[in-house]
């Protein structure tokens, strides 16, 4: 610990006690919530803290019979906890959790063979900019852990990925842009986001309790997925699958059903042009209408296996529901970058990504807003030492990368393995 600045070391000593309340950790170190998080997301970093979080509530098994259609308001009401002769508080909070599932049953109108819980969840991400000098790594950690705590509440048999463009900053896509990412080379860049992003499906797995094969990925290029117009997004997928996850590149736009039974279909690319007023701008709102229409007549997404939902990026401008044309709504994904490019007010565009959970047996798709806390955002928006942050992140990818490939006979060191037999014979 003697690398630790001294708030560290009093966060850490916190952290490891059990304490969990970062305002409470702030007040008997006598920092600011804020300084706190900056403080946990170094940690995190280094290894020091793990980045799980604990379940909030106890599991619950899944009830085991069909909820009938006719179920009334009556049927479902609250009746308070039903505790078990030995008092537990297990037993009591199980009992709790099982009334108000009913209860979200009967408001969503949703036949369900579990609850609401153990159905299908995708996880739509775009424009994490991973190793720019300005990405917002304690925003990208504060989503994340939000994200865990949604699955492990959600509890979903089945869990799959959208990775909807600029996952890495690229190369050549603006004058001087090298002098922008901490990582020049193409190739390290897409090697140092490929484990970053399998950190973040295992631990996706981790909290859903099934194996990171198991989640079907998609990856669509964004405009910063390239290297001096040379692609990046197939390598990227290369590296997924070495480290044997179920990765595809579906190309400039996939059409995807949400649903956990029946269809519920939308429509994923990463976007272009902006608006000063919109998170859409009004060509592209044009074209994707357009587009639609031609994967309707030509490719038979009409009627009960139409396009519902559209979904994109590029803008940094999180945004749900908002209904462009009847029956078909827009949602935009946000990104996880400091602007010191554009204007002050862009700065203010909010960011996160979207989970969309459809309860098991349903059709029906909730879209759940992931926002990063407003601490974590505004320490990295105000942090003085960003980049250098981003430098040792991205050297800690590269670092563990390289490890893997060796552990996995990838890449091999074989005058290493030449003198170990020497000096084992001699």
């Amino acid at each position: 610990m003697k690398d630790l600045t001294a708030n560290q070391q009093a966060v850490l000593q916190e952290w490891q006690s059990g304490e969990r309340n970062l305002a409470a950790i702030g007040r008997k170190v006598g920092v600011q919530r804020s300084t706190v998080q900056g403080c946990i997301s170094n940690l995190r970093i280094r290894g020091d803290i793990a980045t799980e979080v604990p379940a909030i509530l106890p599991p619950v098994e899944p009830e085991q019979r069909i909820i009938p259609r006719d179920l009334k308001p009556e049927d479902v009401g609250f009746v308070g906890p039903q505790q078990k002769e030995d008092g537990s508080i297990v037993s009591t909070l199980r009992a709790e959790i099982d009334s108000l599932r009913h209860q979200l049953t009967w408001a969503t109108h949703t036949d369900v063979a579990a609850g609401v819980s153990g159905g299908t969840m995708t996880i739509n991400i775009s424009d994490w900019h991973l190793h720019d000098r300005n990405h917002l790594p304690t925003a990208i950690d504060s989503c994340e852990d939000k994200t865990l705590t949604v699955i492990r509440q959600f509890r979903p048999r089945k869990l799959q990925i959208i990775e909807n463009g600029d996952i890495i900053p690229g190369r050549g896509i603006y004058r001087e842009q090298v002098l922008e990412s901490v990582i020049p080379k193409a190739e390290q860049q897409v090697s140092a986001a490929a484990m970053r992003f399998v950190e973040f499906v295992e631990r996706c797995a981790g909290a859903a309790q099934i194996s990171p094969g198991d989640i079907e990925i998609r990856k669509t290029p964004g405009n910063h997925d390239y290297t001096m117009s040379e692609p990046t997004s197939l390598p990227f997928v290369y590296l997924l699958r070495m480290f044997r996850l179920k990765a595809s590149f579906v190309g400039k736009y996939t059409v995807w059903n949400l649903a956990d039974e029946g269809v519920f279909n939308a429509l994923f690319f990463h976007g272009y042009g902006h608006s000063k007023t919109s998170p859409s701008s009004p060509s592209l709102i044009d074209e994707t209408i357009k587009l639609v229409l031609k994967l309707a007549t030509q490719y038979e997404f009409h009627g009960a296996n139409s396009i519902q939902r559209v979904s994109h990026g590029h803008v940094h401008w999180l945004s749900l529901g908002l209904e462009r044309a009847a029956g078909l709504v827009f949602d935009v994904t946000g990104g996880f970058q400091r602007f010191e490019r554009v204007k002050q007010g862009y700065n203010e565009r909010p960011t996160g990504w979207i989970c969309y959970a459809s309860p098991a047996g349903s059709s029906d798709v909730i879209p759940i807003p992931i926002r990063p806390d407003t601490d974590a955002l505004e320490a990295d928006m105000t942090d003085p030492i960003l980049e250098a942050k981003n430098h040792f992140e991205a050297h800690r990818c590269i670092d563990k990368f390289e490890a893997e490939s060796q552990d996995r006979g990838i890449a091999i060191d074989f005058w290493k393995k030449a003198r170990e037999t020497k000096d084992a014979s001699a």
